[in-house]
């Protein structure tokens, strides 16, 4: 995770359980240009993708992605469990 000026971001802590109620997405007006361009935002001093970035994710180049982006494990997995307490980062 970054924030504002390209700073790494500490994640203090995930929950993973059940929620009900409603999920917001919000999106710019920016068109699809296959580029982060205009689809940025600041959320609590994180920079997250709109909308559009999460529908088109894939299309992006792999030179803007972690270079091991679709190896890693997904949250609230037993592999990510695994790997992140092994690694000291949870």
């Amino acid at each position: 995770m970054l924030g504002l000026n390209n700073q790494a971001v500490e994640i203090a802590s995930i929950a993973v359980g059940m929620y009900q109620g409603g999920v917001h997405d919000i999106a710019s007006n920016w068109p699809w240009k296959g580029s982060p361009d205009g689809h940025l935002l600041l959320a609590n001093g994180i920079v997250i993708g709109d909308y559009m970035m999460e529908i088109y994710f894939d299309q992006l180049s792999s030179v803007l992605k972690q270079d091991d982006h679709d190896t890693l494990p997904n949250v609230g997995t037993p592999q990510y469990e695994l790997k992140y307490r092994a690694e000291g980062k949870q």
